[in-house]
Parts: structure tokens; C-alpha cells; sequence
């Protein structure tokens, strides 16, 4: 799986790919990586479980003057810091979100580690997105939830590599909500999404990871 989130007009597009072993090469997948200085990821579950290996994936963009590269728990920049040229003149480096050009067409690109394409090792590539109607900077849990707002998902790359806080149920969202944002972790899904998914009953007959 990968993340990649595009801006436009509002909306938040996150893609990803699944299963392991797989590379999102174009939008550019970060493999769970945030701003390591390394090469090999720091944290395999940040975001999503990937199973992929530490060394895959890209980080974030980065924007601001030369020599101040994004750092460990910086906040995520807001639409106008991240496309304020006076941004980069105050020494100050944000994360920004990859810009398009309404109507033009992406070309979509990934890596499969093994082997496709026989009668021996077939492969079915399965692409997944899910929007946001929300806006990023929005931190009060009840302003998104009520007014017919639609999906909850607030998409984040967050600032640090650790790995969000799941509710034990669908009545602990909101403090959850409120708990990740302040310790600044990303989010790849609505709090809630965690909930109801560990509250479903599993499909039986299907085969189990980890």
C-alpha cells in the first residue's frame, strides 16, 4: 500500500495499494516513510501495515529555504503557508500536497516485487481511493461529523512516525481524534473506520495475515 494525498478545490484524494510487495512508483507511495534520514523506514505500521521492505517508498514534499528541511514534529503547513512564496524567505519548511492540473489525466505506475503475468504466478492488482470533503487544518471532531459534511477522514501525513491511536469503540472517536492531532500523528482513515472495522465480523474462509 501506498499514500500519496492531492489537493484541489477543496477535495482530499488518498490512493493506495495493496497487497504486500507492492510500489507505488507514480503518485509517488510512501511506504509508511514520513522524513527518515535513512534508508531504510522507521516505522512499518505508521500509517497502514504495508509488509513491504524498509527501504521502499518516498518521502514527504517539502517546502522552504534551503538548509531547513522538514523536521520531527513540525505541524503540518496550511494551504496558504504551503503555497506562500514568504514561506520559504522565513526559513520555515512545511509539508506540501502534490498539485495537478484539473483535467489532465495520471498515469499510474508501481513496482511489483514478484513476478506476474504466468500461468504459474498470476497477479490481480487491485487500485483503492477514498476522498475527503473535509478541509486538513480542521481540528473540532463535531465540525466534521454533523452538517452533512460527508466522510470523516481528515487525511494527515502527520509529523512524526508513530503510528495512530485506535478507539477501543465507536464512543472513544472523538477523544481519539483529538488525541492524535495532538501528538501530531498522520491519518490514513476516520478514527470511526478503525472502530467499526475491529467491531465487524471477519469474512470466514479467507486467508489471514498478520
Amino acid at each position: 500500500m501506498s499514500l500519496l494525498r492531492f489537493s484541489t478545490t477543496g477535495l482530499l484524494f488518498l490512493f493506495g495499494v495493496g497487497n504486500c510487495d507492492q510500489y507505488m512508483q507514480n503518485p509517488k507511495g510512501s511506504n509508511n516513510r514520513l522524513n527518515e534520514k535513512s534508508a531504510n523506514r522507521a516505522n512499518g505500521n505508521r500509517m497502514f501495515d504495508s509488509q513491504n521492505n524498509n527501504r521502499g517508498g518516498y518521502n514527504v514534499g517539502e517546502t522552504g529555504e534551503a538548509g531547513t528541511a522538514f523536521q520531527e514534529n513540525n505541524a503540518e503547513g496550511t494551504d496558504n503557508q504551503m503555497w506562500d512564496p514568504a514561506t520559504a524567505l522565513g526559513g520555515q519548511s512545511f509539508q506540501y500536497n502534490m498539485a495537478y492540473q484539473e483535467g489532465s489525466e495520471l498515469r499510474m505506475t508501481w513496482t511489483s516485487q514478484h513476478g506476474c503475468g504466468n500461468a504459474m504466478n498470476n497477479c490481480n492488482m487491485v487500485i483503492q481511493f477514498a476522498c475527503d470533503n473535509n478541509n486538513k487544518d480542521t481540528t473540532n471532531f463535531d465540525s466534521l461529523t454533523d452538517k452533512g459534511l460527508g466522510i470523516r477522514a481528515t487525511l494527515r501525513d502527520g509529523g512524526n512516525t508513530q503510528t495512530p491511536d485506535e478507539p477501543g469503540n465507536i464512543g472513544n472517536a472523538a477523544q481519539t481524534f483529538a488525541n492524535n492531532n495532538n501528538n501530531n500523528r498522520g491519518r490514513h482513515e476516520s478514527e470511526e473506520f478503525y472502530a467499526m472495522c475491529k467491531a465487524r465480523t471477519r469474512n470466514q474462509g479467507l486467508f489471514t495475515a498478520d
